[in-house]
């Protein structure tokens, strides 16, 4: 087992390891925000037969070729469609057919005149111009062509998908369900927050519990469980020998001290090593291990380091646990202050994110916010290489935060460098884009 390796090679290694639970064929409606298992095409045209675009009527566009102010052309009138009938007949030459948006038409007619354009007297619809061929008309597949791809394998079945699967008569997709998930603060000194009143002196309410169900619930995990556990290595062997949870993630009880119970209850629980120690500040202190299809992560106690850690490990790992075939998001952006480096580790430092005259530019909140702070304000994380650090003006990678869109409107101020160090493109984050 590797100790103290980059942030590049541990996702590398998550990646490997992560395996998706068997796809199964779901209800569209509980497929939605899922993973498709499978690349989905339209097999047949929406609509399949033409219908009309408006109110109207149905005609043949050669029949009016003849029409004008001058000399009006008169139709008899004959039928009426209405969106949820079929045309009795085809139409014959000479004839009109009244018809309603969304009203199949009869066969033959290849136009509709709207009704601000026709005079309209019992049997009979005057026209003073002629009708184009196409006028009025939805064609098949108008709205969706056979052979059109909805969904490719690995991406999440959304609203315009599922809508579209509806609109052909497709009740259900092979989707991949989402993992159950574990969550453990490990500590003596936590209490859960309905216990808050304890939290006192020593005592501290075990936030993580919400933080990390609330980063895994906005990911798509429907199951979440998530308790506090005392710092005993008995309680947390026989906690993670029952689980039958996919995703496993504590808190607390990761570096080398004589109370961090957590990677030897693990092994001692049946798993396996994947690393443990990362040069990644703040979560050096970060394990990751395997039992089987489960994966476990073990991070630091404090929340900024989970929330870090989450980000960066858990995230790519869960995407690749649901069967998603994006990454995470990830782009580069123009600093507008310095970052903070480290010798020999990477960095990981919350940052604000705005879009200023096309340029994408990032702000650094350390040293102006209290950790909790930079947590709620961050749009991403920028990703400092080991060494001195990086100047403003300099390009960072970004990992973007799901769910998080970055300022927009207003301009620059012109504090960060030439204009020589802003490529094209800055204002597209690469990888899958903003989530």
């Amino acid at each position: 087992m590797n100790s103290r390796i980059s942030l590049e090679q541990a996702v590398k290694l998550l990646l490997a390891a992560a395996e998706p639970a068997d796809p199964h064929p779901l209800p569209l409606a509980e497929a939605l925000g899922l993973a498709s298992a499978e690349d989905v095409v339209a097999d047949h045209d929406v609509p399949a037969q033409a219908r009309s675009a408006l109110d109207g009527v149905a005609l043949r566009s050669a029949d009016t070729l003849a029409a004008s102010a001058a000399e009006p052309l008169r139709l008899t009138v004959n039928g009426h469609v209405r969106p949820s009938t079929e045309p009795a007949h085809p139409l014959e030459p000479g004839l009109a057919c009244r018809v309603l948006t969304g009203a199949p038409l009869p066969q033959e007619a290849d136009a509709v005149a709207p009704d601000e354009e026709i005079s309209l007297a019992r049997e009979t619809v005057t026209l003073t111009a002629p009708v184009p061929e196409g006028r009025g008309v939805r064609l098949p597949g108008s709205e969706l062509a056979q052979g059109t791809v909805i969904l490719s394998r690995g991406q999440i079945l959304g609203s315009a998908a599922a809508a579209a699967l509806a609109s052909l008569g497709r009740r259900e997709i092979r989707a991949v369900p989402p993992p159950r998930a574990l969550v453990l603060a490990v500590g003596n000194e936590l209490v859960p927050l309905e216990e808050a009143r304890r939290a006192h002196g020593p005592l501290l309410v075990a936030d993580n519990l919400f933080l990390l169900r609330g980063l895994l619930l906005e990911c798509g995990v429907r199951e979440v469980e998530a308790a506090v556990c005392p710092n005993e290595p008995e309680i947390i062997v026989r906690t993670l020998l029952r689980t039958e949870a996919d995703l496993v993630v504590t808190t607390g009880g990761t570096g080398p001290g004589d109370r961090d119970f957590s990677l030897s209850a693990a092994t001692a629980a049946g798993f396996d090593p994947i690393f443990r120690g990362l040069a990644l500040h703040p979560a050096k202190s970060t394990l990751a291990l395997r039992r089987g299809r489960t994966l476990l992560f073990g991070l630091p106690g404090t929340p900024p380091a989970v929330f870090a850690a989450y980000h960066a490990l858990i995230l790519p790992a869960l995407l690749a646990l649901r069967g998603i075939a994006a990454p995470p998001a990830r782009t580069r952006a123009l600093l507008t202050a310095p970052l903070k480096g480290s010798d020999r580790a990477q960095r990981l430092t919350p940052c604000s994110l705005a879009l200023r005259d096309a340029r994408l530019l990032a702000t650094p909140l350390t040293g102006t916010l209290c950790p909790r702070g930079q947590m709620l304000q961050a749009h991403g994380l920028a990703v400092t290489p080991p060494g001195p650090g990086q100047a403003a003006g300099e390009l960072a990678d970004v990992l973007l935060l799901p769910g998080r869109q970055p300022e927009t409107g207003g301009s620059s101020s012109g504090s960060v460098s030439s204009p020589d160090q802003s490529p094209e493109g800055m204002s597209r984050p690469e990888g899958s884009g903003w989530k």
